[in-house]
């Protein structure tokens, strides 16, 4: 997992570092690697821990190809919307997000995945879903449903676009831009959550 990472990293690093001319061996860019995580591991573990005491959390996992390796691994994503923690796992299970934000209150945002059950409990986090992943839906379903571009307008109006003079009107900071599904604005950034 960890190693294989690092390996490409340090590889890539390897290249790019001999074609400035400057002489690196693989080894020396490995065990600096290694050694930087070492040093930076108080910070990237208070990161963490100050993205858990936040009110507001949002989450997401994406797959990722492991070299040398079969099945896949799995980059967690943790933020509070100043900052943003990626957590690698071999799993997709419940395990990472019990790790991170076990025991802690406040609102998950997150899409339908059921690893993120186990600390959205009775006694844990209020789930609150992705409008993102809710909006995709009826832009997969508009080639068949024209009738999906209604709720697709409210969503993005939802989404508040960016004013003329560059500050924010909303909580969520859109760019637009042109998918391949249709939809024009995807949100990029969160400005906080609205409760009733």
């Amino acid at each position: 997992g960890g190693t294989c990472l690092a390996e490409r990293l340090v590889a890539r690093q390897a290249e790019q570092v001999a074609q400035q001319g400057v002489p690196a061996s693989r080894a020396t860019l490995h065990r600096l690697f290694l050694q930087a995580g070492r040093i930076l591991s108080p910070v990237a573990l208070r990161i963490l821990s100050l993205i858990a005491e936040s009110d507001v959390v949002l989450g997401d996992e994406t797959p990722i190809r492991q070299q040398d390796q079969d099945g896949k691994g799995f980059f967690w994503t943790f933020g509070n919307g100043d900052l943003v923690a990626y957590v690698y796992s071999s799993s997709r299970s419940g395990d990472t997000p019990k790790r991170v934000l076990g025991g802690t209150q406040g609102v998950l945002v997150v899409d339908a995945y059921t690893g993120y059950n186990v600390v959205t409990k009775s006694d844990g986090r209020d789930r609150a879903g992705c409008n993102a992943h809710a909006r995709r839906k009826f832009c997969e379903a508009l080639g068949n449903a024209p009738e999906a571009q209604r709720a697709i307008d409210l969503y993005t109006e939802v989404f508040v676009v960016e004013r003329p003079d560059g500050a924010l009107a909303g909580f969520v900071e859109v760019r637009s831009r042109s998918y391949a599904d249709g939809c024009a604005t995807r949100p990029v950034g969160y400005r906080g959550a609205w409760r009733g």
